[in-house]
């Protein structure tokens, strides 16, 4: 029982994570080391073309232009 309760709760968790991965008002920043998402903003929120980040997973360091469209991510301009 307490399993099928747990996959009910975790079906409900895979249902958000497919909902934001599908909302257009968000942008995705993607490592190009490893090609996790770094980070999600709500587009228009930030007023800079260039972001410097650092990749919490393989500590990879780069800038993202949020004016660009990178292709192999999908990324779109804010």
């Amino acid at each position: 029982m307490v399993d099928d309760l747990r996959e009910k709760e975790m079906d409900k968790w895979d249902k958000l994570v497919k909902e934001e991965a599908s909302d257009a008002s968000h942008h995705d920043i993607v490592c190009p080391g490893c090609e996790n998402t770094v980070l999600k903003i709500e587009k228009g929120i930030i007023a800079l073309n260039k972001i410097p980040l650092v990749c919490p997973y393989c500590s990879t360091s780069f800038s993202h232009n949020l004016k660009e469209i990178n292709p192999e991510s999908g990324n779109i301009p804010v």
